[in-house]
């Protein structure tokens, strides 16, 4: 690793404070120096059903989103299909997706590969035709007082943790502001748990276990709700820390942007020499640095190794996938150096944002931090569908699959 020049020092710090406003670019010096795409491909096909246009980084991604497996290239096909077939026989994985990408020099071909899997699932893709259902249905309500958030409200309260460093960098959405804006104009209650922004994944999930033991007893049942960093706080509370009987409120969780494995990002700073920077950065500005500690691939996974969710416990993802082109300018630098590890939402590898085995929900086109969605509609579509699964409703075409 290439420690930075005395004469970027000065504007290394300025654009770590500043990029903190999208998770540090601390985490990828060398890769946000680096340029766009040099070369884009636009593409329109169908994605499990789906219309999907976007400018790809590469003719075989475009291929495969145009005319796979109708047409047969020379070359491309026979590659696709292999990797196709392992996917199938393996299932989806980090390692071979990075496979993928290494192998095809395309990340875009990769993070299409998952999107179609997850969507192609028959619980996937009834739970995303429900949230398209609602979408769609809030767009053209007359009256939203038939919706089920205004009728089943009584019954249930969201409960938010919020993700890192959401005190001083609310422009991430890491404290909800847009997703509780939404709620307000409805009956549905929710209680906001103020976390240490820059407390470590453990501490933190102590304090979201207290607050979950409040409602022990209670008639309420909580839906909780996490953003980034917060889901790995939010795991560790409902799969370590709590009781059966202590979590027994907690009817559903959402699982928006989960930094769940963690990302090479932090194990990269934390690691000398980097971390000797990013520890005077940490210092200057009063963080906590096991916060970021805590991030570490190698932590998040003996965390996920220890806890254990409830068993009957309904959990939605919702995970982004961007297309090289679609990645904020504040993550590119980032996703660019994550895509040696295979497809990523700009913070951390896929397969590392989702709870296993659970329900997905794919945001095709959105990075990590969800800017090109229109929150507001998309906060009370998704809530409609959780409400329409608890609540025993239809809802896409029938009742919603248990996870």
């Amino acid at each position: 690793m290439v420690w930075p020049s005395t004469s970027r020092n000065a504007d290394f710090l300025i654009a770590v404070r500043n990029s903190f406003l999208l998770f540090p670019c601390l985490f990828a010096l060398a890769a946000c120096s680096q340029g766009r795409l040099d070369q884009a491909y636009p593409a329109s096909g169908l994605l499990a059903g789906e219309t999907f246009t976007a400018k790809l980084d590469s003719p075989i991604a475009r291929y495969y989103l145009e005319d796979y497996p109708d047409v047969h290239p020379d070359g491309w096909y026979e590659k696709i299909a292999e990797f196709e077939s392992r996917l199938s026989d393996e299932g989806l994985s980090q390692a071979l997706l990075g496979e993928v990408t290494r192998a095809t020099d395309s990340v875009d071909l990769a993070a299409l590969m998952f999107a179609r899997h997850i969507r192609a699932g028959e619980g996937n893709r009834h739970w995303q035709a429900c949230v398209t259902e609602a979408s769609q249905g809030l767009r053209s309500a007359d009256d939203l007082r038939d919706l089920l958030i205004f009728n089943a409200a009584d019954n249930y309260k969201i409960l938010f943790a919020p993700g890192w460093l959401y005190e001083d960098n609310a422009q991430t959405e890491a404290d909800f502001a847009r997703t509780r804006a939404s709620l307000d104009h409805t009956p549905l209650e929710y209680h906001f748990v103020p976390t240490p922004q820059d407390g470590s994944v453990e501490s933190n999930a102590e304090m979201l276990a207290d607050a979950i033991r409040d409602y022990q007893g209670t008639d309420l049942n909580l839906i909780v709700v996490s953003a980034s960093k917060s889901a790995a706080e939010v795991h560790w509370a409902l799969g370590t820390l709590l009781t059966p009987e202590e979590g027994e409120a907690v009817v559903a969780w959402v699982n928006a942007g989960g930094v769940l494995g963690g990302t090479p990002l932090a194990d990269q700073w934390t690691r000398f020499p980097r971390n000797l920077m990013a520890r005077l950065v940490f210092l200057r500005y009063g963080w906590n640095w096991n916060s970021l500690h805590s991030l570490r691939t190698d932590r998040s996974r003996e965390r996920l190794e220890k806890a254990r969710l409830p068993e009957n416990l309904p959990v939605i993802n919702y995970v982004a996938v961007p297309m090289t082109t679609q990645v904020s300018e504040g993550a590119r630098g980032r996703h660019r150096f994550l895509a040696r590890y295979g497809p990523n939402d700009g913070l951390a590898p896929l397969m590392y944002t989702k709870v296993a085995g659970q329900i997905s929900l794919v945001e095709s086109g959105a990075d990590h931090y969800f800017l090109t969605v229109d929150i507001g509609t998309r906060t009370l579509a998704m809530t409609e569908a959780v409400l329409a699964f608890l609540e025993g409703k239809d809802c896409g075409g029938g009742r919603l699959p248990r996870p």
